[in-house]
C-alpha cells in the first residue's frame, strides 16, 4: 500500500509507515516503499523506548550497506520494484 500510494502520489505527500516495526529491517522496508516518517507503537511497548535507537543504530548499518549518505535517497527506492510484483510482472 505504501508503494502505491508513493507512486501515485510521486513522493509528493508524506506518508507515514504504520504497523510491525520492531527493527530497522521492517523500518527500512517501509522507506524503502515511500514511507517519509515512521510510527512505531507495538515495538514501543514491547521493547521500550530504547527501541528508536536501535533502529535509528540499525538505519545507519543498513544505509552503508547499501550505500545511501542519507536516508532521503532510500525514500521510494523499491516503490517500483514493489507494486510490479504486486501485479505479477
Amino acid at each position: 500500500m505504501i508503494a502505491q500510494l508513493f507512486q501515485q502520489t510521486k513522493g509528493q505527500l508524506p506518508i507515514i509507515g504504520v504497523g510491525g516495526i520492531f527493527n530497522a529491517e521492517d523500518a527500512w522496508e517501509k522507506i524503502c516503499a515511500g514511507a517519509s516518517l515512521l510510527q512505531v507503537y507495538t515495538g514501543f511497548i514491547y521493547e521500550g523506548p530504547g527501541i528508536a535507537k536501535q533502529i535509528n543504530d540499525g538505519l545507519l548499518k543498513i544505509m552503508k550497506r547499501e550505500q545511501f549518505s542519507h536516508l532521503d535517497q532510500a525514500i521510494g527506492c523499491r516503490a517500483d520494484q514493489l507494486t510490479s510484483n504486486q501485479k505479477g510482472e
